[in-house]
């Protein structure tokens, strides 16, 4: 036959092995929201001003980092991972941040402008090391490809 020949990706090929695994980290991403969700919202009594705020900003910057990067994670090893639809996620993402921030006070808790910052600032860092996390992967595979 003419043309290239395309070898099927032998079962324990990073593609393969990716694609294994898009399920449970989709599962991983939705139970880490779902943790997210009762953990912002779940009544606790107010911290302490000062050091104490510094502390609160970080948590804040850390759980939407990790959100980002397990839900890049989840939709980068299905293929296709690019600029743009890291940039959707992280659009999408932050306007669930809004919701999660907006809706605090109706569970005894405080609704900070600030903290959304942080945690879009999180989104982005998080989107922003699963992209490069795929460059890494492809410039891998594709050095690894031309060497056979």
């Amino acid at each position: 036959m003419g043309g290239v020949e395309r070898r099927a990706n032998p079962p324990w090929s990073f593609t393969a092995l990716a694609r294994r695994a898009a399920g449970p980290l989709a599962w991983l991403a939705v139970g880490y929201t779902l943790f997210l969700v009762y953990y912002t919202h779940h009544p606790r009594p107010p911290l302490p001003a000062g050091a104490a705020a510094a502390g609160d900003k970080t948590l804040h910057f850390l759980a939407y980092g990790a959100l980002a990067g397990f839900s890049g994670l989840a939709v980068a090893a299905r293929g296709g991972w690019t600029w743009r639809v890291a940039a959707r996620l992280v659009a999408f993402l932050a306007a669930f941040a809004v919701v999660d921030e907006a809706t605090q006070p109706l569970f005894s808790r405080h609704a900070d402008p600030l903290d959304w910052g942080f945690d879009c600032i999180g989104l982005a860092v998080g989107a922003a090391v699963v992209t490069a996390g795929v460059a890494v992967v492809r410039w891998w595979r594709e050095s690894h490809a031309r060497a056979e």
